[in-house]
């Protein structure tokens, strides 16, 4: 049975390519969270399969979001120091069960072309989600999430762009994803000691005066920024090593590219909606890049043609269109609140139906099951034999 979004010929090309290489070079991860992990998977019970471990970590940090939409919704307002806390705790449990399920399925024998997508695809998922509990925490307003998402988008994408057509994805030392995590923590788990307040005390450094949330701003966009163009500088090394053109190379870029200029255009033209609208507009525009990022794993898996363009972006563009027409034609066709409403709803429902829709035809594909593994398993067959 094939997916709904893939032919049978497309996905009986899985695993017909060697598996991507990944080199993590984070010193927090080989010293503190990689040996955390490893002895977690050790007591955990072999019968829980890895995806369960990984959509566990998801659930954990949507639940966080449903304590931000609560009490911080406005990314202004002081909520009581246990909603740091837990929100800290949601976001640990998302980064520790998201290292656990790749040591469960190695300790279980149940690696699979679907758990490494199911695992990239969570993560995509939360890139706006980590900008909106930080900026949430920190008292921001809407607009930091909002920068930061825009550029978090691209130092998530190149990564994955590069992998495709050089099976190869190495993470720095110190700017790698296990960092950024370990800083959230620390800043929500500090603001539930200290009180929100404590990002509004004001700092010179320099002769410049800012207030403490506006320095972790300024800082986080500059090392983001140095990650984007060391990540494009490696990816065009390796391109050119590999034989590619870097033409070929940054015509892969094109599908982000659009998603970037649509999405900066609506939001830039709506800012009053979205300073009502945040969560609503990240969390949207969130699922349409997820979309991207599984769609970049797909082809990789499958060894598939590099598509420049994908029809789920249509109702981006046109979303953007119209709002361009209703500021400088005075044309509408609904208001913006309804706009925005169909556009998250739409997608909502899109994106549910293309994960089961992917996960369904990779499990019939591979012969797995998806909440399940085999009974008795690799890490079974070990136990009984020690």
């Amino acid at each position: 049975m094939a997916s709904v979004y893939f032919s049978k010929e497309e996905l009986a090309r899985i695993g017909s390519v060697k598996g991507g290489v990944t080199i993590d070079k984070s010193l927090m991860y080989y010293y503190v969270i990689s040996p955390l992990c490893a002895r977690l998977v050790s007591i955990t019970p072999s019968w829980i399969a890895p995806n369960v471990l990984t959509v566990g970590g998801l659930v954990s940090n949507l639940i966080a979001l449903a304590l931000v939409a609560i009490y911080i919704p406005n990314f202004v307002e002081v909520a009581p120091s246990w909603v740091y806390y837990a929100l800290a705790t949601c976001v640990l449990v998302y980064m520790l069960l998201d290292n656990m399920d790749g040591k469960q399925s190695v300790k279980t024998g149940s690696s699979s072309p679907l758990g490494e997508l199911l695992d990239h695809g969570c993560d995509s998922v939360n890139v706006s989600l980590l900008n909106i509990f930080v900026a949430a925490a920190l008292r921001t307003g809407p607009r930091y999430p909002l920068l930061a998402f825009t550029l978090g988008v691209i130092v998530f994408y190149l990564p994955h762009w590069q992998e495709y057509f050089t099976h190869f994805l190495e993470l720095g030392y110190v700017n790698g994803p296990t960092e950024v995590e370990c800083l959230a923590i620390g800043m929500l788990a500090a603001t539930g000691f200290f009180g929100s307040d404590f990002w509004l005390n004001p700092i010179t450094i320099g002769g410049f005066t800012l207030k403490t949330n506006d320095w972790v701003l300024y800082s986080g966009l500059f090392g983001t920024v140095l990650t984007i163009f060391q990540t494009l500088y490696v990816g065009s090394r390796l391109a050119v090593k590999k034989g590619h053109s870097l033409t070929s190379a940054y015509v892969q870029l094109i599908p982000l590219l659009i998603f970037w200029i649509f999405s900066y255009a609506w939001v830039q033209n709506s800012l009053d909606l979205f300073d009502r609208y945040p969560k609503t507009f990240l969390v949207g525009l969130n699922l349409v890049f997820s979309y991207l990022v599984v769609n970049c794993i797909i082809q990789r898996i499958c060894n598939l043609p590099y598509r420049t363009f994908y029809a789920p972006l249509l109702p981006l563009i046109l979303v953007s269109v119209h709002k361009l027409l209703s500021v400088h034609y005075g044309i509408t066709l609904a208001s913006d609140e309804q706009v925005l409403m169909g556009f998250f709803g739409l997608y909502l429902v899109f994106f549910i139906h293309f994960a089961v829709s992917v996960a369904t035809g990779f499990c019939n594909h591979l012969n797995i099951h998806f909440w399940t593994i085999p009974y008795p398993n690799k890490g079974t067959k070990t136990k009984k034999a020690d």
